[in-house]
């Protein structure tokens, strides 16, 4: 049975694992909070001020319950829970569970929550990751016969012997 395209349009648009949102209108449901939106309402005038904060354990990322126990002292107004869990998945571009400086900064820098990896590592400054080959593919040479064994192009085709034909004995 064919689904209706407005439905089929909104279910990957922000990220695997995401509780299912009520379909908006053709371009998908509007998001409980746009990066801008984020960014306006954190409490400290500088971002890594505010990832420090949130940051109680100093281990340089951020888990999902330390995002949650710090949302209502970070931000003003404080994030809902359904802000808290889509920014964190938004920030979250490596699925770590973990929200890594450079995903933090790379996300507010690009504007929009959801990035790649190798988005993040671009707006982070970072070169992007070259994918090593530690196997190169062999390459084939297919075996041909030396030039001077093969009959020219343009030559007439050879005789055909003459004399008794040998018939296989059995």
């Amino acid at each position: 049975q064919a689904q209706p395209l407005q439905q089929l349009l909104v279910a990957p648009a922000f990220g695997a694992g995401l509780p299912s949102m009520p379909a908006g209108d053709a371009a998908g449901p509007a998001p409980p909070i746009t990066a801008a939106q984020y960014h306006a309402r954190l409490a400290t005038p500088a971002a890594e001020d505010a990832f420090s904060a949130m940051d109680g354990d100093a281990d340089g990322k951020l888990g999902i319950e330390e995002y949650r126990s710090t949302a209502s002292m970070s931000f003003s107004p404080p994030l809902s829970p359904k802000e808290v869990e889509y920014t964190f998945k938004g920030f979250d571009a490596d699925s770590d569970n973990s929200i890594s400086p450079n995903e933090f900064f790379g996300v507010l820098n690009i504007g929009h929550f959801f990035q790649t990896p190798q988005a993040i590592a671009v707006a982070a400054g970072q070169p992007e990751p070259v994918i090593d080959d530690p196997a190169p593919m062999p390459v084939f040479v297919p075996a041909v016969p030396a030039p001077s064994a093969l009959a020219p192009l343009d030559a007439p085709p050879a005789p055909a012997p003459s004399g008794p034909v040998a018939s296989p004995s059995s």
